[in-house]
C-alpha cells in the first residue's frame, strides 16, 4: 500500500540511458500511449523506500556510499511486468546493484520484494500490453551505467540530493 509521504533511494543511469530510455518512451506517447508513471525524475533502480523522518540519515549514507562506490554497468535484458500494471526493463543479476539494495535495504512504500527494475510505463492491463507490444519492437538488450545515487521524495515527486559514485 503506497503511504502518502515516503522517501526512495535510486541508483541513477548514465546520460545515453537517459536519452535512449527517454526516446522509447516518447514512442510510447507517439502512438498515444499516456501512463501513470512518474516521468519528472531520472531512469534510475529504486534501492529502497523509506519514512520521510529518516531523509538526513540516508543522505549522509548516500554520500559516504558514493564516495566509496564506482560506477559500474547493468544490461537491461528484457521487458516484464508487475500484475500488467507496471511495464520495466530488467537487468541481468549484478552483485553491485543487490550490494547496494543491501545497503538501503527498505520496502516502506509498498511492501513488495526487491526486484531489480527500470520503470518504463504504468496504467492498466491494456495500455501496459500496447506499450509491451510497441517497446519490445524498438529495444534491443544494452548496456547502461550507473552514475549516481539520487534521494528523493514521493508524492508528488521532488528531488532532493544527488551524489555522483566517484569511489
Amino acid at each position: 500500500m503506497k503511504r502518502d509521504k515516503f522517501l526512495t533511494v535510486m541508483a541513477v543511469l548514465d546520460d545515453r540511458a537517459q536519452y535512449v530510455l527517454g526516446a522509447l518512451q516518447n514512442k510510447l506517447t507517439d502512438v498515444g500511449l499516456v501512463g501513470s508513471h512518474t516521468t519528472d525524475v531520472p531512469f534510475h533502480v529504486s534501492l529502497g523506500s523509506f519514512p520521510v523522518s529518516e531523509q538526513m540519515r540516508l543522505t549522509k549514507k548516500l554520500r559516504q556510499t558514493a564516495s566509496v562506490c564506482k560506477p559500474f554497468t547493468l544490461e537491461l535484458s528484457r521487458y516484464a511486468d508487475f500484475d500488467k500494471k507496471v511495464l520495466y526493463l530488467q537487468p541481468l543479476y549484478s552483485d553491485e546493484i543487490y550490494g547496494l539494495h543491501k545497503l538501503f535495504d527498505g520496502n516502506f512504500s509498498d511492501g513488495m520484494p526487491f526486484v531489480p527494475h527500470v520503470t518504463m510505463f504504468c496504467g492498466d492491463e491494456k495500455s501496459v500490453e500496447s506499450a509491451e507490444s510497441v517497446l519490445g519492437r524498438l529495444a534491443q538488450p544494452f548496456a547502461v551505467t550507473v552514475t549516481s545515487l539520487l534521494i528523493g521524495e514521493f508524492f508528488p515527486a521532488k528531488l532532493l540530493a544527488d551524489f555522483p559514485l566517484i569511489g
